[in-house]
């Protein structure tokens, strides 16, 4: 007969070894699947350099296009369905609007308003001109320079 110490020893002997047996198999297994997964079965193609790519220069200027006309861009849509809708007007509709704006203060006010805030946001947003001067390749002839004392003279009288 065996003894019950001997037969504890036993069971956690084959209990150690059952753990470590798939303890191993789990290492193979993802050991091969790292394996896989680094050397895949067809070559991978190299990603284009995006920094040299001539299309990423475009793909720049129009979002630099996008971005500094966004209003005009917003806009044109509403002023293409102001147009339609006003293309179908007759002369006698615009008479009747006329007349209907005309006895309505609330009305002209708020036309008014907008009118006076458009054009405000128009003068506001638009490109200022930037001019470039170089002084330093202007100079004057002899006859046309004046000294500080002809200056002061000058600029009391």
């Amino acid at each position: 007969m065996s003894h019950p110490m001997q037969l504890d020893n036993d069971t956690e002997a084959c209990t150690v070894r059952q753990q470590c047996q798939s303890e191993s198999a789990i290492r193979l297994y993802l050991t091969s699947i790292l394996k896989s997964a680094s050397s895949p079965a067809e070559p991978s193609r190299k990603l284009p350099d995006f920094k040299q790519s001539i299309k990423l220069k475009y793909v720049k200027l129009g979002y630099h296009y996008l971005i500094t006309h966004e209003m005009y861009l917003f806009l044109l849509p509403l002023f293409v369905l102001i147009a339609a809708q006003l293309s179908t007007f007759s002369i006698q509709d615009l008479h009747d609007l006329w007349d209907q704006l005309r006895y309505s203060l609330i009305s002209v006010i708020l036309c008014s308003t907008l009118l006076v805030f458009l054009s405000t946001l128009y003068f506001l947003t638009r490109p200022r001109p930037v001019y470039l001067v170089d002084f330093a390749c202007y100079k004057l002839d002899d006859a046309r320079k004046c000294t500080r004392q002809i200056f002061m003279e000058r600029s009391y009288s």
